[in-house]
């Protein structure tokens, strides 16, 4: 087992932002009991909001790799579609979409992620490793 190092709680920051995160739902609501309401609270579907906080991660993860990378692979293009999934299903909840017209979008969704699998398999093909084997 490897021995603690206190270095490595901070070398993740999506921690931190989720932490931040939090704190500041627990605030709405807190104020919300006292009375301060806010204007997307009064809205019948403001709890899918939330569901558009889980977007965060895989789109933040995308745009970094893709930074980090200087191109699309299909790692990228998985977080950057879960992303836009997950965004997706929020906009159902707030714009009360009607989920028996618009469940096709969901399959299109499936084609997407299997086009990622497959260009994540075929990005790494031919390329030689960093021990120089291939």
């Amino acid at each position: 087992m490897e021995p603690y190092r206190a270095d490595r709680c901070y070398r993740y920051g999506g921690g931190f932002a989720a932490g931040i995160v939090i704190i500041l739902i627990g605030l709405f609501f807190l104020l919300n009991n006292f009375g301060i309401h806010f204007p997307f609270m009064l809205y019948h579907n403001w709890w899918a909001l939330f569901i558009l906080i889980a977007s965060i991660g895989p789109l933040s993860y995308a745009w970094q790799r893709y930074r980090r990378l200087g191109r699309m692979d299909g790692n990228t293009l998985h977080s950057l579609i879960s992303g836009c999934a997950i965004i997706i299903v929020a906009l159902f909840f707030l714009l009360d979409l009607d989920w028996g017209l618009w469940w096709p979008v969901f399959i299109i969704i499936g084609g997407f992620y299997t086009l990622a699998g497959n260009w994540r398999r075929g990005s790494d093909a031919g390329r030689s490793k960093p021990n120089g084997t291939v």
